[in-house]
């Protein structure tokens, strides 16, 4: 036979378009009594490490390694890496945002593209979806704080006060609870209510993100009218503020929201420490740095994914499940066989399979961003 043949048969083969193409789709599969999310382009649950060039403009600093879990460094314009999976996976909450801001400040990569870099390394491999959230994001109800990032929309409630009134004025003179009865005094002072929403964005051409008012719908004498804005923005930080995180503190028996800034992540770090030993020192972090709401004004982190054509807001750590039920399906089991699931992967949605005969689906958590339909 001639030992051209096998050769030639697989060049055939080629040219006719016979051969393996890797799947172009998110999987959602069961493996050890937990979900693995397998993504676009990859085979198999069991892959140990990456080796891929990112679509990442590098930087002009130096690239480091860390430990084995990450290595970077330049591949002409952009930033190649190797991602160990089982050293990723024995990180702590919030490493990997805290890895890809120090590689940002650092200029290994260009300004604003730490967020994305993260996310493009928690997309190369199979990941049980939780855990590739956790690495992303520490923050949460467990944690009294949220970090405050391009995935989260901040809803604000607050009272519309009577013109001429200060901003920080109660809007409740005195409340009483008798039983079942709860009885509130008003103020004079109040008119009605707002509700705006803040957008978390990349500041342009600068490392870090800004919060910036998108919207407010005016509640007053029974009639809404949609705003261009809220009529007080309480998010005015210093431009040295380039990441931002929402806490939530015990006061007097109540809960106050401060939002706090910093330059770096480490600094971020730093005050959180500060406003656990003292309360009071979010008045020392400089002007444009920290904010203390009032006390009658509340602020909801959400993300946003889309429900059935319709944006909805959801709590930071939302599931599918979260989303269906938003979406007004009471029982998420009912719409299971008529589910699909869309997920982005390198800023383009990407469809999720799943076993149909499964209820992991709906343990999927939310990144924000997702497609979500049934109907």
């Amino acid at each position: 036979m001639d030992r051209s043949a096998p050769a030639l048969l697989a060049l055939l083969l080629v040219n006719a378009g016979c051969v393996v193409r890797r799947p172009q789709t998110y999987r959602l599969v069961e493996q050890a009594k937990s979900s693995v999310l397998i993504p676009p382009g990859v085979a198999s649950p069991d892959v140990p490490r990456r080796v891929f060039t990112a679509d990442i403009p590098a930087g002009r600093g130096k690239c480091a390694a860390d430990r084995g879990t990450v290595e970077m460094r330049p591949r002409g314009k952009r930033v190649r890496l190797t991602v160990d999976r089982e050293a990723l996976i024995r990180q702590a909450p919030g490493w990997l945002s805290h890895w890809t801001a120090a590689t940002e400040s650092r200029d290994c990569i260009a300004a604003g593209q730490g967020l994305r870099l993260g996310i493009r390394i928690i997309e190369s491999l199979p990941l049980d979806p939780s855990a590739a959230y956790r690495l992303l994001y520490a923050s949460g109800a467990r944690t009294g704080y949220v970090d405050l990032g391009p995935e989260i929309r901040l809803q604000v409630n607050s009272p519309v006060l009577r013109e001429g009134t200060p901003a920080d004025a109660p809007a409740v003179e005195s409340s009483k609870i008798s039983g079942l009865t709860v009885e509130v005094k008003t103020s004079a002072n109040l008119l009605g209510f707002e509700i705006a929403w803040y957008a978390v964005r990349p500041k342009p051409n600068a490392i870090g993100y800004e919060i910036v008012p998108i919207s407010a719908e005016r509640h007053v004498g029974g009639t809404a009218e949609a705003e261009a804005g809220p009529a007080y923005n309480y998010f005015q930080f210093s431009p040295q503020a380039a990441f931002c995180r929402l806490f939530y503190k015990a006061d007097q028996g109540t809960t106050r929201i401060v939002v706090a800034g910093a330059a770096t992540r480490a600094e971020l770090d730093g005050a959180a420490q500060s406003l656990d030993s003292d309360p009071d020192a979010c008045q020392k972090f400089g002007a444009g740095m920290c904010v203390v709401l009032p006390q009658h004004v509340a602020a909801n982190p959400d993300v946003v994914a889309m429900v059935n054509g319709r944006e909805v807001a959801l709590p930071v750590g939302a599931t599918v499940r979260s989303a269906v039920q938003a979406g007004g399906e009471k029982d998420p089991q009912r719409v299971l066989a008529q589910l699909h699931v869309r997920r982005l992967y390198g800023g383009k949605l990407v469809a999720v399979e799943f076993d149909r005969a499964s209820q992991d689906i709906f343990g999927l958590t939310l990144l924000g961003g997702e497609e979500i339909s049934w109907q």
